[in-house]
């Protein structure tokens, strides 16, 4: 069938497949589309062959994954940009909340290219999972200090805030993460936005005894 040729990357069997009357859509019950499939096992070839008959660029898997979320996910750049080209839609997200430039965030420290790929393709950078997390947010809770400055360089909002209000200062001062507070500060980041709660980010590094972070915001 279509599927498996898709699966096997025969995009000269696809192409026969579709001319004989198969469908550039066709999947099975409520599962990956033929799209899905090429993409996820990283089959460029398939993929254009499949974008020849205009398939459903945006349709959602049984996760509400796109091929799009698949291809950024699997660090497949051609497809990414195959796809986007022939306009997928970058930005949309999947059924647990992620947007693709999210997911290839979470998906390792290697992903800097695929990052700036999604980012030069139109991906929003600033948005966020169902809570309002966004990278920005997660990165400065995590400290790491270059993905903190690759956000910033991709455009992230210094002043973000997710579902309790806590912006990304905020949530560096809690974790004692005085490198990241004294980048987000030079970005143009408010170190002294106040939670839901009227806390400063001063006064959570205090009271967890973050002197470091403490100073970075005097």
């Amino acid at each position: 069938s279509i599927l498996a040729l898709c699966h096997a990357g025969s995009a000269d069997g696809i192409r026969n497949a579709l001319k004989s009357g198969q469908n550039a859509n066709q999947r099975l019950i409520g599962q990956r589309s033929c799209l899905h499939i090429a993409t996820a096992a990283g089959h460029l070839d398939a993929v254009l062959a499949l974008c020849d008959e205009n398939p459903e660029l945006d349709a959602l898997d049984e996760r509400g994954q796109t091929a799009m979320f698949l291809a950024a996910q699997g660090d497949h750049h051609a497809i990414v940009t195959a796809l986007a080209r022939r306009g997928a839609d970058v930005n949309l997200r999947s059924a647990s909340g992620l947007s693709p430039f999210f997911n290839a965030f979470l998906s390792g420290h290697d992903r800097e290219p695929m990052l700036r790929l999604l980012a030069k393709l139109g991906a929003d950078v600033n948005l966020a999972m169902l809570d309002e997390v966004a990278p920005l947010y997660s990165a400065s809770q995590d400290g790491i200090v270059p993905r903190v400055k690759l956000m910033i360089e991709l455009g992230a909002d210094p002043n973000q805030t997710d579902e309790q209000g806590l912006s990304p200062a905020f949530i560096a001062a809690y974790q004692g993460h005085s490198g990241v507070i004294s980048l987000l500060h030079s970005a143009g980041a408010d170190i002294h936005r106040m939670s839901r709660w009227e806390e400063t980010p001063l006064q959570v590094a205090e009271l967890q005894g973050n002197s470091e972070a403490a100073v970075e915001l005097l």
